[in-house]
């Protein structure tokens, strides 16, 4: 695809003051608890299906088949309303637990134990944490062995939207651990940070937080990760999936990146992804031609009433009677302010307001776009212009590549309705095919080759 001449307004990283140094120097975050046992919903409380090793559950002495209904002074019904519990307390904090065993009361109590802390023998880990706009944000960070003897190439991963954990062990069976695992087991240092309102992260509730506040804490922990004495600023990547392919590129004009991949993520203007996003996954789940097209009607008015001018709900629904049902639809009313697909409704305010081509016009680095053949989220299209894009400002410095068999969340899926259809069910099997293309692609830019 050829462009014509462009007047570009964002500056490129070159021309940037060098960052502040990030904030680490505080007492440890503290961690957050961990019950350690697989529960199910019964009417009277939450029933123990299982019990995890060395955490809370084994050392209250918990049984499978146990009922709990209250923990501390909070009565518990479901499995939800346990993990809301577990989030506002932390390691060594009490806890009493009442329920019934058998059909007699239960009773015990003890200290809470804290999430579990990964232990490797390829490499070393470390819990951090780094300080940002809205408070203490947990950092992850793995470390070859040699420690800072010598200077390492890095890759700071970026998750993609919502209020998931990116701490886990690498070992874990799931798409993100795969994919930073070999980069750890092979000599880089790899860094992760969980969101404001996630994990141990500071910062919550997570539904007040926006775009802006959560890439905030992304650039002080880039900025963490550069400072470290076992890194080479010089051979730095980043990983953003998803939403993480906006953050990325925004951070990659900030700092000097050796490179960026991006896999499932946008390019176009965010209504038009909206928009299309909505037929995409409409029509694969049998919608009509005819209701699609009202729908889009719809949407495409009430995109514009809160993306482009800024209007609250109330605003919309005076204006446009009509869209009362899809804005009860579409926004879920929380203490926080609405919700839409999981984020406040201002954190997509601000990912509309982006120019994304010109966004990637002033980033650094060289570009590795990336996109599942089974992603019924995404479109080939938007990585496909990204690319073109990135190679009309320089010349041969990115690259797209589509992964068969491969969707939104690396799983091995054949088609995009197979995957919308297993969607959030367990089972999935991750398909390690992207594993080679970042070997491919990182090995002559860092000069060490990942062991897959």
């Amino acid at each position: 695809m050829k462009f014509g001449a462009v007047l570009l307004v964002g500056a490129l990283w070159t021309a940037l003051p060098r960052p502040a140094a990030a904030q680490t120097d505080a007492p440890a975050l503290p961690r957050k608890a961990a019950l350690g046992a697989q529960l199910s919903e019964l009417q009277i409380g939450v029933r123990v299906d299982a019990v995890v090793p060395n955490l809370t559950a084994q050392a209250l002495g918990l049984q499978v088949g146990d009922v709990i209904d209250r923990l501390n002074d909070t009565t518990v019904r479901t499995p939800a309303e346990v993990v809301a519990w577990l989030s506002t307390q932390t390691e060594g904090a009490p806890i009493r637990v009442a329920g019934e065993r058998n059909r007699k009361p239960l009773r015990t109590s003890g200290t809470l134990a804290g999430r579990p802390r990964e232990v490797s023998a390829d490499y070393q880990v470390s819990y951090g944490q780094v300080k940002s706009e809205r408070g203490w944000l947990r950092t992850i960070v793995t470390a070859p062995n040699a420690g800072a003897a010598q200077k390492h190439p890095a890759l700071m991963f970026v998750q993609g939207i919502g209020p998931g954990t990116v701490d886990f062990a690498l070992t874990a069976d799931n798409g993100y651990a795969r994919i930073i695992q070999p980069f750890a087991r092979s000599g880089y240092v790899t860094l992760r940070v969980d969101k404001p309102g996630v994990g141990d992260s500071e910062g919550g509730p997570f539904a007040a937080v926006d775009f802006q506040q959560t890439l905030d804490g992304y650039r002080q922990a880039l900025k963490a990760l550069l400072a470290r004495p076992d890194v080479d600023p010089e051979r730095v990547f980043l990983f953003g999936h998803s939403m993480g392919g906006y953050w990325g590129p925004l951070l990659a004009r900030e700092f000097k990146l050796k490179g960026i991949a991006v896999s499932g993520t946008a390019f176009r203007t965010w209504i038009e992804y909206d928009l299309e996003n909505t037929r995409r996954q409409g029509t694969l789940g049998g919608t009509t031609p005819l209701d699609m097209h009202n729908l889009l009607q719809d949407k495409a008015l009430l995109n514009s009433a809160w993306l482009l001018e800024g209007l609250d709900l109330n605003q919309i629904t005076a204006r446009y009677p009509r869209l009362k049902p899809l804005v009860a639809q579409s926004f879920v009313q929380t203490p926080s302010g609405p919700q839409y697909s999981g984020q406040h409704m201002r954190f997509w305010q601000q990912v509309a307001a982006l120019n994304m081509p010109e966004v990637w016009a002033g980033a650094s680095g060289h570009v590795l776009a990336l996109y599942g053949a089974s992603d019924f989220l995404t479109d080939a299209r938007d990585h496909e212009l990204l690319v073109s894009w990135v190679n009309f400002m320089r010349p041969d410095s990115a690259r797209f590549v589509q992964l068969a068999n491969s969707d939104h969340a690396f799983l091995d899926t054949a088609t995009q309705r197979d995957s919308l259809l297993q969607w959030g069910k367990p089972g999935g099997k991750v398909n390690p095919n992207i594993l080679p293309v970042l070997n491919e692609w990182v090995t002559p830019l860092s000069g060490v080759p990942l062991k897959l």
